[in-house]
């Protein structure tokens, strides 16, 4: 059963940027998109003939790439606008997994892009941020913060392991940016 429906007194907490509910959204919700970011997908898109063509997005592999990915998707769905439009009479893994997919494309694209050269470039952009894109950059950080420091300390490590299944020593040591061995005898 899908989150909110099993606890409808958290949409508010939600809504209003609780920490305590967002770390329980949070907890509920990691594990499963993790998996999701780690296995890819599939996309069905329009050739340039209008055709539709199905392509397969590649899951990532790093378990560096794919955290990295996962807090850009949180940050997206915790951020106050989407907060406060997430219609709670819809499931809320699906939106969220939209945003994850959303995010995994758009990643894939700009590495297709990464290889056209500069002289096929036709402008260049002027990448300052604006100032109000600055203030919100700051918001965002200060409740990631806040929703990081509720965590309990074991969720907060990197490759920190799931109750799914054990983790490596040596996917352990990349994680804590130790040696394989290290991370071998430090069970």
């Amino acid at each position: 059963m899908p989150f909110f429906f099993e606890h409808p007194e958290l949409i508010d907490g939600f809504r209003a940027g609780d920490p305590q509910v967002l770390v329980q959204v949070y907890e509920a919700y990691h594990g499963p998109l993790q998996g999701v970011l780690r296995t890819g997908f599939g996309v069905s898109v329009r050739g340039p003939d209008g055709e539709s063509q199905r392509l397969f997005v590649p899951g990532l592999r790093e378990l560096h790439a794919r955290e990295c990915l996962t807090q850009e998707v949180f940050i997206r769905a915790f951020r106050e606008p989407a907060r406060r439009g997430f219609d709670a009479s819809r499931a809320f893994g699906p939106w969220l997994f939209r945003i994850a997919r959303n995010l995994r494309i758009d990643a894939y694209r700009k590495r297709e892009a990464a290889t056209v050269s500069l002289t096929d470039a036709a402008e260049v952009v002027d990448e300052q941020p604006s100032a109000e894109a600055t203030l919100l950059d700051a918001e965002e950080r200060a409740m990631v913060e806040a929703v990081l420091t509720a965590l309990p300390e074991r969720a907060r490590l990197p490759g920190a392991p799931s109750r799914r299944r054990p983790v490596s020593g040596r996917s352990r040591g990349a994680g804590l940016d130790v040696s394989d061995s290290r991370a071998q005898n430090r069970r």
